[in-house]
């Protein structure tokens, strides 16, 4: 688990388990665009590669499609969600 802080706000927190599926990769709306979720994920990823996983999976908000798709992420499966609400399941190898 990773928080990022700017001073002592919390702007950002990060996790991923084991089996290389990442539970949180989020960052306050005032942080976006400013590198946060880079660097959190960057970090989250070299952990990975430190338990030697060859990839590594997650669920996206349709808000947060582009950001893992521009970090080389890959659709998998979209699945509804909470009623109508879309849920994307992406995966990298690394």
């Amino acid at each position: 688990m990773l928080v990022a802080l700017s001073g002592d706000i919390v702007i950002g927190v990060g996790k991923i388990d084991k089996s290389g599926y990442l539970h949180h990769c989020y960052v306050s709306p005032d942080s976006i665009g400013k590198g946060v979720g880079s660097a959190l994920l960057s970090v989250l990823e070299d952990q990975a590669v430190k338990w030697k996983l060859d990839e590594v999976n997650l669920e996206s908000t349709a808000t947060a499609l582009s950001f893992y798709k521009s970090k080389g992420y890959h659709l998998i499966k979209v699945s509804k969600v909470f009623g109508d609400m879309d849920s994307f399941h992406m995966k990298k190898q690394i």
